[in-house]
């Protein structure tokens, strides 16, 4: 469970992404939009514990659920932005064909705000690992979940494909006449998160890179290890469960926080031992479907 102070520090990393996850994806934030919006938010309300105050936590630890909570927090408080539907389910022939993560009206002059932009917002909040699909690293690496349930090619192309063009089927357009919709001024894909790269060095632990269990115990460093909760890796914390990768046998992969000497708080991915093979196995499925 977070505290509010917790939805703080959240709230605070998503206002100061310093870019997408994707430089290369289209329907992406503006360069400058964010910035844009966290100014004119603070303007308005400078109290982020009364925002925080408004965000209801899910009831199961999933990342995307809880990230969506927290920019519909920012969307209510903001001065510029007028709510008019989220996660608004669209269905066809008795099949659930999508949902919008979020539908606003933009009113920056709120005594015309009948006349605003009406947008389509997307999220994805991803955290990925990178893998080489061949032993000679020829190929461009795969991004691939810890898991090794979901990829960024395939999580990608659905955006792309399905849900920012969700507003072009039939099914929604009814839908959004009854909201007063006949038209989509502007789409846009939130998508945050990291991409962790492979070990290159095995002297002391560097942010935003993956290791095996043995890798890690190769390396010159002996402080304190803690998984972090999945809700924490927003804004990871030098706090959580102890792990001891010298007798404790991972399982699964585990996202980390510790600290070097220096005091730099360092972020990593340390993975089962087996966990490469299964994955350039994926990763090299992936890469060839894709060409």
């Amino acid at each position: 469970m977070k505290d509010y102070y917790e939805i703080i520090e959240d709230l605070q990393a998503l206002l100061t992404q310093t870019s997408a996850l994707d430089q290369t994806l289209p329907y992406r934030q503006p360069a400058g939009w964010l910035e844009h919006f966290r100014q004119r938010l603070l303007d308005h309300q400078p109290d982020l514990l009364i925002i925080a105050k408004q965000v209801q936590l899910p009831h199961s630890p999933r990342l995307g659920l809880y990230v969506e909570q927290l920019w519909l927090a920012l969307i209510n408080s903001h001065p510029d932005y007028q709510l008019l539907s989220h996660n608004l389910q669209i269905t066809a022939d008795k099949q659930t064909i999508g949902a919008f993560d979020f539908l606003l009206r933009h009113c920056p002059a709120a005594s015309q705000c009948q006349q605003g932009r009406i947008e389509h917002w997307e999220l994805a909040c991803k955290y990925y690992l990178a893998v080489s699909p061949d032993d000679e690293q020829q190929l461009p690496p795969v991004w691939l979940g810890p898991n090794l349930n979901d990829d960024w090619i395939s999580k990608r192309n659905k955006l792309l494909a399905k849900q920012i063009r969700l507003g072009e089927q039939p099914a929604a357009q009814a839908v959004l006449s009854t909201l007063g919709i006949d038209h989509i001024d502007q789409k846009m894909i939130l998508a945050s998160g990291r991409v962790f790269k492979a070990a290159e060095q095995l002297q002391l632990p560097r942010d935003g890179h993956w290791y095996t269990q043995h890798q890690w115990q190769l390396l010159d460093h002996t402080n304190t290890t803690y998984e972090q909760a999945k809700l924490d890796w927003i804004q990871p914390k030098l706090a959580g469960q102890w792990i001891d990768c010298s007798t404790d046998r991972l399982t699964k992969p585990v996202f980390v926080t510790t600290v070097l000497a220096c005091g730099q708080l360092v972020c990593c991915f340390i993975v089962p031992d087996d966990w490469p093979a299964k994955a350039q196995k994926k990763a090299a499925a992936i890469s060839a479907a894709a060409l």
